[in-house]
């Protein structure tokens, strides 16, 4: 019998193939024209439409989506896959298969967005994005996660402690991301504003107990 996550996989793989069946042909159509955009309307709703259906259909568990982002990684031990099945294995039996078919979905319009956005030269981009600054001092961020770094942004510029010029996070986010030479995915700010407004209150991201002892071996060892 498969694991949860080669389910999983190969449910993702369906929905993302379904995609392209559907939608290949009109998002070639538009590189030959020139469009500056590509599918804009459809793109709109397979992010926000799509992705509060399955945000509404998992409800308390969607927090499920940005536990594994956080864990991936972490523990060298285990596999994407280990982490994955012992993250559905904690739900109710009863609960598996929908939750697993929900993430696959979920899986498939991140990959399929980022499939668009690759395949077209005429894809979505901004002229904030064509302004921002090229890596050039060999600082690379180290983080397992996407929304590690971009809690540790967030942070700063909350704090007060660091800003940029015209003051708003997420260009500083994404002016960071260069410096540090770390790719954000394109729908960082939605998956951003989903964790955070999913946390039950008092959760600390891992990010920042990470800094934390970070610093007190740092400090022992300067003892």
């Amino acid at each position: 019998m498969k694991s949860y996550y080669d389910q999983f996989q190969d449910l993702s793989t369906k929905y993302i193939n379904g995609y392209k069946v559907e939608y290949d042909n009109k998002i070639n159509n538009a590189i030959e024209s020139k469009r500056p955009v590509v599918h804009q309307k459809f793109l709109d709703y397979l992010i926000y439409t799509e992705k509060l259906k399955i945000e509404s259909e998992l409800g308390q568990n969607y927090t499920i989506i940005h536990e594994l982002e956080e864990e991936y990684g972490i523990d060298l031990r285990l596999s994407k896959e280990d982490i994955f099945n012992q993250k559905i294995e904690v739900h109710h039996k009863k609960e598996h298969k929908k939750l697993v078919e929900n993430l696959a979905r979920y899986d498939s319009i991140i990959k399929f967005y980022d499939h668009i956005n690759k395949e077209s030269p005429y894809a979505i981009k901004t002229k904030e994005s064509e302004k921002l600054p090229v890596n050039r001092t060999g600082i690379k961020w180290k983080g397992k996660t996407e929304i590690d770094f971009i809690h540790f942004v967030y942070a700063l510029h909350t704090s007060g402690k660091m800003q940029n010029e015209n003051k708003e996070v997420t260009n500083l986010v994404e002016e960071l991301a260069k410096l540090f030479d770390f790719k954000l995915s394109k729908n960082w700010i939605q998956n951003h504003s989903s964790n955070i407004n999913k946390r039950v209150n008092g959760y600390m991201p891992r990010i920042f107990k990470d800094l934390e002892d970070a610093y007190m071996e740092y400090r022992n060892g300067k003892i």
